[in-house]
């Protein structure tokens, strides 16, 4: 979602397209974080949103923007791309989630086969 604010001037009405900013992250309490090595950056693999942190600053993915906050909760803010933590800007947005539970699936599997073994 978009606040589209109208500017007119003499002869132009250019339209200024301001993002409205993410829904409210509710989160009871402070999410689990892991640390990938690869990209120098934690990020929240159990939550529903891509959440990342980094030196005391919370990011956040949503509708092909990123947010910026000091809290996960928010209040969060535009950040431009090339203003994210270097690591972080290499990691295409819902990755590491998707590589998280891929992993996460393969060690529950492992653990059933060998309870299976041991019976």
């Amino acid at each position: 979602g978009c606040h589209v604010i109208a500017v007119s001037s003499p002869g132009h009405r250019p339209v200024v397209v301001v993002p409205a900013g993410p829904p409210a992250i509710v989160v009871v309490e402070r999410p689990r974080l892991v640390f990938v090595a690869e990209y120098g950056i934690y990020f929240a693999p159990e939550l529903e949103v891509d959440l990342y942190f980094d030196h005391g600053i919370w990011f956040y993915f949503y509708d092909r923007a990123w947010y910026k906050s000091s809290d996960y909760q928010g209040p969060w803010t535009v950040v431009q791309v090339n203003h994210l933590p270097p690591g972080l800007r290499k990691i295409p947005p819902g990755h590491l989630k998707k590589t998280f539970k891929e992993i996460e699936a393969k060690e529950k599997a492992k653990g059933k086969g060998k309870e299976k073994g041991h019976k």
